[in-house]
């Protein structure tokens, strides 16, 4: 059996797991306090066509628990600002890297989503693999 520090994160479904119908299930904003205090990153997905990401921060909002766009900010500050040959936090973040490649990471005004934007100066393929690697950072949290 795995103990729980082995565990790095937890992919957590909606429907059925935090809430029954319009009801949240006993102990979740507990669940999200435990999680944080642990530093226990995790990912909200769910099948209902239906939610869309605002309802989903709206409805966790509700019931106690804050999902944050700034945290993935961070967490992406974090990770690339020691590398980055220029900064900026004008409209979210925006790094350069020499005259290899640039991205801009933002908080949506419309919904709590953050919006990527991903530029190379070498070829496509430069770019795809930059862009990848910063989603995969993002769906860690």
């Amino acid at each position: 059996m795995r103990k729980l520090a082995d565990i790095k994160g937890l992919i957590i479904d909606l429907d059925g797991v935090l809430w029954r119908g319009r009801t949240f299930l006993e102990g979740v904003p507990e669940f999200f306090l435990f999680l944080r205090t642990k530093s226990m990153q995790f990912l909200l997905v769910t099948n209902n066509s239906t939610a869309t990401p605002k309802s989903v921060v709206d409805r966790m909002d509700g019931a106690g628990v804050r999902i944050d766009p700034d945290e993935v900010l961070k967490k992406i500050m974090s990770h690339y600002s020691s590398r980055a040959t220029s900064q900026t936090t004008i409209d979210g973040i925006g790094m350069e890297f020499g005259d290899m490649w640039r991205f801009n990471l933002r908080k949506s005004n419309t919904e709590p989503v953050v919006r990527l934007n991903v530029e190379s100066f070498e070829d496509k393929e430069y770019m795809k693999s930059r862009t990848e690697e910063i989603l995969k950072l993002i769906d860690e949290d």
